[in-house]
């Protein structure tokens, strides 16, 4: 005998399956930040509220319940500030997704999607300098085939700001080596 689903865990299961994935093109690390979101999430209810993943409905989940949860993040498990936004911008892209589909649900969502991320000290960019730079590129051996490919690797990197991921991802068509030299280097998905 099958069990029916809740609307909460349609929407959650649809969130994750439908939407991030195929209407979003997000990326797979933001969709396994929003997972351990709500994984914390759903056990922060549970402990709470002591209501199982399978009985929670949308109304249990109140712009207070979301700012202790915030809250006991930072206390208990010593969260970053960062993640502590993190998690809330994982909640703001699910009550965004809610009140598209279900309207009925526009003000409790609303109200949590006006919940402000926690201001975040900024700290200064490391960075190489100048000089770093210099004695970096002069310690490969340009005679080397291998060293040769890795100061073109570093220098691709330094040059375009890309990513490793990025640069591994990077096609034959993607790169024109006769005037203009040109490289196409576009974020792809896993």
């Amino acid at each position: 005998m099958s069990k029916t689903k809740t609307t909460f865990q349609k929407l959650i299961q649809d969130f994750f399956t439908s939407y991030l994935d195929s209407q979003r093109g997000i990326s797979d690390n933001t969709i396994d930040n929003y997972r351990n979101t709500f994984i914390q999430l759903l056990m922060y209810i549970k402990t709470i509220l002591n209501i199982s993943s399978d009985k929670i409905k949308i109304e249990d989940i109140t712009v207070e319940l979301v700012t202790n949860f915030l809250n006991w993040l930072e206390e208990s498990r010593h969260v970053s500030i960062s993640t502590r936004n993190n998690r809330l911008a994982g909640i703001k892209s699910f009550f965004k997704y809610i009140s598209y589909h279900y309207p009925e649900y526009l003000e409790q969502c609303t109200i949590i999607r006006e919940i402000e991320f926690k201001k975040n000290e900024t700290k200064p960019v490391n960075y190489l300098t100048v000089d770093a730079i210099k004695h970096l590129l002069s310690t490969f051996d340009t005679n080397n085939k291998k060293d040769l490919r890795n100061l073109c690797i570093v220098m691709l990197l330094y040059e375009s700001g890309a990513r490793v991921s990025e640069l591994t991802q990077i096609k034959t068509f993607e790169l024109n080596l006769t005037a203009p030299h040109k490289l196409c280097i576009t974020w792809k998905r896993k």
